[in-house]
This record gives C-alpha cells, sequence and structure tokens, in this order.
C-alpha cells in the first residue's frame, strides 16, 4: 500500500519537477541559439502543455538565428501553434498567458500576432493563486513582460500594479 502510494505521488512530483526544470532551463543565462535547439529537442521534458509552450516559444525565438524569411515564419508559425494547442489544454494556466505574452509582445507587427495579449494579461493577473511555482516567479514573468517595447501605457499599469501585489 505504502509503495504503490510513494509510486502515484512520485509520478505527480515528477511532472511538475520537470515542467520546473523547463521553466529554469529557459530562464537561466542567455539565451543562444545553441540553448533554444537544446529545450526544443529534449526529450526528458515530460508532454505537457506547460513543456510544450515552452518549446513552443523557443521554436518562435529561433526565427531569429535563420537567415531566410520563409524559414523565419516557418519557425515562427510552428512555435506559435504550439503555444496556442497548450492554452487550448489549459485555458486558465497563467504561465502559459505569460508565455504567449511574451511571443506577442516581442514578435514584429506585420505578423499580426496580437489580438490575445489583453485577455492574456487578464487571465495572467486572475490567476495568479493557480500558479504553483511561487511569488519569485511571478515576479520574474511580470518583470519579463515590463521589459517588452509593446505593452500599452495601460496594460505597464496593470503589471506594475500586479507586481506590487505579489
Amino acid at each position: 500500500m505504502f509503495l504503490s502510494y510513494s509510486l502515484v505521488t512520485l509520478l505527480f512530483l515528477g511532472a511538475s519537477v520537470i515542467e520546473k526544470k523547463i521553466r529554469s532551463d529557459f530562464h537561466s543565462g542567455k539565451l543562444s541559439e545553441e540553448k533554444l535547439e537544446k529545450i526544443i529537442n529534449n526529450q526528458s521534458y515530460e508532454n505537457t502543455p506547460l513543456t510544450n509552450a515552452y518549446k513552443g516559444l523557443c521554436e518562435t525565438m529561433m526565427a531569429e538565428y535563420v537567415y531566410l524569411p520563409t524559414s523565419k515564419l516557418k519557425y515562427f508559425n510552428r512555435g506559435k501553434k504550439k503555444i496556442d494547442q497548450a492554452i487550448v489544454q489549459a485555458q486558465g494556466d497563467p504561465e502559459l498567458r505569460y508565455i504567449r505574452m511574451m511571443v506577442q509582445l516581442n514578435a514584429p507587427s506585420f505578423l499580426g500576432y496580437t489580438g490575445k495579449i489583453q485577455e492574456d494579461l487578464k487571465i495572467f493577473i486572475k490567476n495568479k493563486n493557480q500558479f504553483d511555482g511561487g511569488e519569485q516567479w511571478l515576479k520574474t514573468f511580470a518583470n519579463n513582460l515590463l521589459q517588452t517595447k509593446n505593452l500599452t501605457a495601460q496594460q505597464r499599469d496593470q503589471l506594475v500594479r500586479f507586481r506590487e501585489t505579489i
């Protein structure tokens, strides 16, 4: 009985630990082409909406490292699709909304990937209590969003107030 309980606990904790690993891997140090490729190709990450969204984020960022416009668009669209699919699977997850906002707020405007910023910001702020990664990560996410250049003044104010409540 104890062994089966321990195995079930380990399975649930395992996914959480792996999700924390991809979060840490992405946010630690400089995001080089090699680091992005390593995250995208890492098979040890569980197949969860969160890990798929981070891999999608990395794919959108790989567009910076390829030369041909068609290759840039291919990377961007493939990554965007992974992020959007992850959000469909876990709509209330504030970290997924953070990931999509990071892409929307940093992507060139001609790509037209800006339509969900306000919705994502609202869910990110409203569902902060559903995030189990700790307050420091929420502050990190808010700080990263505040560093983007495409926030409106209202969105910036919302994020500053949000950060102060953490």
